[in-house]
């Protein structure tokens, strides 16, 4: 129990259950089932800085650890065993660990080094798109409301920041969908000024291609070039070209086209 004093960093309640609740700290992880009354301590290593937590939203017995020197701890029965699950980062100065509310076992990992993900519950983690989120931003979570838009904090500035949603990654594809026709749906918002969302549909697996041209026909954006297998995805356009810079306002043409068909859609960037 909770006879000495320790310095809670994070805290995370069951959805399910409001008395039982869970604690991570400096000196390890702690847990009532009793909304307070008695804790027991779960372990993990003390590391006398933090320790954030937080639940898999298919199971809240599944509980991600972010430890402060150490990396990612990951258990499966609700605290009793740990496993430690660092393969593919070195950086073990941990922050942030956020599972995505929309896709099982896709989980986010925030380090000095920049924005970690891991598409199979933590056992592998590879670098998120390090060109748009780079190590001095720390993200604090992700919006559940459909955007997927991943808030963040910057080093050494006031204020939160809205950073690109993580289903601009081409390999999101909503799961249980099965389409019977190519469709390319109108963007949104449209117009835009920062970024839009896109949304389109593939029926078999092809290669296809997902492109802007401005008005003038230049191509100036390549979005997806590859094969992609029957699903429902999204992708949200941070409004770059190429060389990664900002597209001045304008008509824009979005097109989505394999070896048989071409579908088209209007842009209008705003600034």
């Amino acid at each position: 129990d909770l006879n000495t004093p320790i310095k809670p960093s994070d805290m995370i309640i069951s959805k399910s259950n409001n008395s039982v609740i869970y604690i991570g700290s400096g000196e390890g992880v702690y847990k009532t089932i009793d909304g307070g009354i008695t804790w027991n301590y779960l372990g993990l290593p003390a590391n006398n800085h933090r320790i954030l937590l937080s639940f898999a939203p298919e199971n809240e017995k599944i509980i991600y650890a972010s430890v402060y020197g150490q990396g990612v701890f990951k258990t499966t029965d609700g605290g009793v065993h740990w496993e430690i699950k660092n393969q593919g980062f070195t950086d073990t100065i941990a922050g942030a660990i956020i599972p995505d509310p929309k896709q099982i076992g896709r989980v986010f990992l925030n380090t000095l080094m920049g924005l970690y993900v891991s598409t199979n519950g933590g056992d592998e983690w590879k670098k998120f798109r390090p060109e748009d989120f780079p190590n001095l931003f720390y993200p604090l979570g992700i919006d559940t409301t459909g955007t997927g838009r991943i808030f963040a904090v910057r080093n050494n500035e006031p204020g939160v920041y809205t950073l690109d949603s993580i289903y601009s990654d081409p390999s999101y594809v909503e799961e249980n969908s099965s389409p019977q026709n190519f469709i390319l749906y109108q963007n949104y918002p449209n117009p835009f000024n920062m970024s839009t969302m896109i949304k389109f549909v593939i029926p078999s697996t092809t290669n296809v291609k997902l492109e802007i041209y401005d008005f003038l026909g230049n191509k100036i954006m390549t979005l997806i070039n590859g094969y992609k297998s029957s699903g429902v995805y999204s992708f949200e356009w941070n409004g770059k070209n190429e060389k990664g810079e900002y597209v001045s306002s304008g008509l824009y043409f979005l097109r989505l086209l394999n070896a048989n068909m071409v579908l088209s859609k209007k842009m209008i960037v705003i600034k």
